[in-house]
């Protein structure tokens, strides 16, 4: 029991429980614009394409000092891609790993699930308010037969499920213990899938516990659009934002639905690909919403207050972290891997870190450390000469004449 739950604490990220306060109606619930006080990127950047590298980048001292960080030991980062103003401002990749490596982001799946159920609300397939016993209503008691905790499970809500306020989290008792033993981690089948979790009771409800890996979402996608998360993705979503099926890879079970909390292998680029996604509201082209941008601020709402799990502590949106020491919205996975979305600045960064499995102690340390270093330099392009932030100030040439003819005329 030990052994299981220390690994899948560290599988996912995290401790078996912990708690926050719940948003309630007599909160303040304000949307991301007005609670950050930003807006969302203005200028949309055609997702579809390869990013494009900034004049400055990797040259600035702001950048210097992040891949002096990124290549010093010990360090656990694979690579990075840092964006400002859509253009890539630095980007690192560890010696010996090819330009389009990929790996596993492990809970970071859960903000790319948060996009597929956005976009399932938004066509009608789903709504918030939906219950598990509206999925699967109780007609031939078949299914909820032999499920454990099955009255509970019946009334939890998709919206539940968004900010892990469901009641539930994993029975660790079912836990593996390693990584070679997890092919089938959150049930072989649906009926399994609902029994591999466990019940705080029903003062947890409404509480933020960290439901790390279950598989709920991956069946519920199923069920309502006849998708897997990973065909669904490649078809409404990838196509849009300019990631090749056969480039990246997603886990899935034994009857082949892809798991939706953990289970995404992909390259910082394709990482940054969502960050930027939600920083354009949506937008995957002038020509393309992938999803509305109502669903993008919602995710970035702080629906959970003093959220916290293991040394992570914020607020908790749609399957998006709310750090308000960084100011940014990020999704977190299991040893460091990070997308995080910083509006004020109008930047993403998307981190892969290397993850040792059978170790159980806080690897991600130095990864962290170095997404607060990014949040704490200026990056301030439009004092760089060779930025592009400096063009907006570059004087008209007619406007230069005139101004030399009453120089002169002085």
């Amino acid at each position: 029991m030990i052994s299981s739950l220390l690994f899948l604490s560290y599988l996912c990220n995290g401790v078996y429980t912990s708690t926050g306060h719940l948003a309630s109606q007599h909160d303040t619930r304000k949307s991301y614009k007005s609670f950050s006080g930003r807006t969302l990127k203005e200028s949309i950047i055609d997702l579809s394409k390869d990013f494009e590298e900034a004049p400055s980048f990797n040259s600035t001292p702001e950048t210097e000092e992040l891949l002096s960080y990124a290549k010093g030991g010990p360090r656990n980062i694979l690579g990075y891609v840092l964006l400002k103003n859509g253009e890539k401002l630095s980007e690192y990749t560890r010696d010996g790993l090819p330009l389009n490596f990929t790996s596993q982001v492990y809970s970071a799946t859960k903000s790319w699930t948060g996009l597929i159920i956005g976009m399932m609300i938004e066509n009608g397939n789903l709504f918030l308010n939906e219950t598990l016993l509206d999925i699967w209503p109780d007609t031939s008691d078949e299914l909820w037969h032999n499920v454990n905790n099955a009255n509970a499970l019946k009334n939890v809500t998709i919206e539940s499920l968004l900010m892990h306020t469901s009641g539930f989290i994993d029975d660790y008792s079912k836990a593996p213990t390693s990584f070679t033993n997890f092919t089938d981690f959150g049930g072989k089948t649906l009926q399994e899938t609902l029994n591999v979790t466990f019940f705080l009771g029903d003062d947890a409800v409404n509480n933020f516990n960290y439901f790390a890996a279950g598989n709920i979402f991956g069946y519920v996608i199923k069920e309502r659009t006849g998708y897997t998360a990973e065909e669904y993705a490649n078809k409404y979503i990838m196509p849009y934002i300019g990631i090749n099926p056969s480039e990246y890879s997603w886990w899935y079970n034994a009857e082949g639905v892809s798991y939706t909390y953990f289970g995404m292998n992909l390259n910082p680029q394709q990482l940054a690909k969502l960050g930027q996604l939600y920083l354009q509201g949506g937008l995957a082209s002038k020509m393309n919403q992938v999803v509305s941008k109502k669903w993008t601020e919602e995710s970035f709402t702080p629906h959970v207050l003093n959220a916290t799990l293991g040394d992570t502590q914020g607020e908790y949106g749609y399957l998006w972290w709310i750090d308000s020491s960084w100011n940014a919205t990020c999704a977190y996975g299991l040893g460091g891997q990070y997308c995080c979305v910083f509006p004020d600045k109008d930047m993403v960064l998307s981190v892969l870190s290397e993850t040792f499995p059978g170790d159980t102690t806080d690897n991600s340390k130095y990864t962290r450390e170095f997404v607060s270093l990014v949040s704490s330099l200026s990056f301030d392009t439009e004092n760089n000469p060779t930025s592009k932030g400096l063009r907006k100030y570059v004087v008209n040439p007619i406007v230069a004449g005139l101004l030399l003819l009453a120089y002169v005329w002085l």
